[in-house]
């Protein structure tokens, strides 16, 4: 159930077609802690959806703003932070991926970080734009 929830997420934040959504909140570490204590419940995370649709809304709304947040730059002839390219499809990326690569991030960095900096640092790594 998890990974059907991180998978949502991911997918939401690197190719989402919705529109902008409330500025994001949660620190990036709290969701961090969230999705790992969903992560080692196994099957029993399903009795936790509350906690599920909170951490969904928080990384599909990331990505929602992220993308927007690309689009405008680009509108604008700013260069955009990250570039995917046109015809991109969600990535899959299972959970343990996802977080693996948000706890990656360096704690001294991740200190700071809200869900909307994490998921744009993974897209900034995963879609770098041409120099």
């Amino acid at each position: 159930m998890i990974r059907a929830i991180l998978l949502a997420a991911a997918a939401v934040t690197l190719t989402s077609a919705a529109a902008p959504v409330a500025a994001q909140t949660m620190p990036l570490d709290q969701f961090i802690e969230r999705g790992t204590k969903l992560e080692r419940k196994g099957p029993l995370a399903m009795l936790h959806r509350s906690e599920i649709k909170l951490l969904m809304g928080e990384g599909r709304a990331a990505g929602e703003l992220n993308r927007a947040e690309r689009i405008a730059d680009e509108k604008a002839g700013r260069k955009a932070a990250y570039c995917p390219p046109a015809n991109a499809k969600a990535r899959n990326i299972n959970p343990q991926q996802l977080l693996g690569e948000l706890r990656a991030i360096p704690a001294a960095k991740r200190r700071g970080m809200t869900v909307r900096d994490g998921m744009r640092h993974l897209s900034v790594q995963r879609y770098p734009c041409p120099a």
